[in-house]
């Protein structure tokens, strides 16, 4: 067996021992099913800074303080962007505002903010709203702005209201992606490794997985993915 073959071995080895000790410390989600079907998920609220955005330029932004006395700190929950009905760039920046509060690392709302990809995403969501897409479209939309994940674009997509391949739309973050890798939740144990390159593929997967959940649960998905988000990192 040469070095290569030898380094290989080791890391399958490695890669086996860390999914056992996952699925050793696994729970079921039915156990805290009472807690995530009275979860007033639409209530979720993030504190939006507005030193955060200060770097960003748009009438819309100054419009959305402005609603709040110029205020240098807002609150901003789901229930708001389910209401929402101003134009669709409007909705594009209340999404943002409430997904990265702190505007995120990196630079990509920035990417996103360009004019280009705000016209491209504009249509995008129009075309999105309350309608049913493929998975192959979808990729398709995300490869065209750049700055653009399954993370951001989940969230534009839920609160649209949309399908995936038949299935609504839920959140997809890194936050929960870990907490499915780390395989916390034994009954999502089945779904293998999400990673940003994949995420997109396997982002119905996922949906078909929460809606079966919800069922069996008899809540609502949202409740169930709020629950990921907030909690899944942290029960044992």
């Amino acid at each position: 067996m040469d070095i290569e073959e030898t380094r290989e071995k080791i890391l399958i080895q490695q890669e086996e021992k860390v999914n056992r000790f996952f699925e050793e410390n696994s729970v079921s989600i039915f156990d805290y099913r009472d807690f995530i079907c009275h979860f007033p998920y639409k209530k979720q609220a993030f504190q939006i800074l507005r030193k955060n955005w200060k770097s960003t330029h748009s009438r819309y932004l100054i419009r959305f303080f402005s609603i709040y006395g110029d205020r240098d700190m807002v609150r901003l929950n789901r229930e708001k962007l389910f209401e929402t009905v101003e134009s669709r760039k409007e909705f594009i920046f209340k999404v943002l505002l409430w997904g990265y509060p702190t505007k995120g690392r990196g630079n990509n709302i920035d990417k996103i903010l360009e004019a280009d990809n705000l016209d491209k995403l504009r249509v995008i969501v129009d075309k999105y709203k309350n309608n049913n897409i493929s998975t192959e479209e979808l990729e398709k939309d995300i490869s065209e702005i750049n700055g653009l994940g399954i993370s951001t674009m989940s969230k534009f997509l839920y609160f649209l209201n949309a399908k995936i391949d038949g299935f609504k739309a839920l959140i997809l973050d890194d936050q929960i992606m870990s907490v499915i890798n780390e395989k916390r939740i034994i009954e999502l144990n089945d779904l293998s490794k999400f990673l940003r390159s994949n995420a997109v593929k396997k982002y119905s997967q996922y949906l078909e997985k929460m809606e079966r959940l919800s069922k069996e649960m008899e809540c609502e998905p949202d409740q169930i993915e709020i629950f990921l988000y907030s909690f899944g990192k942290n029960i044992s």
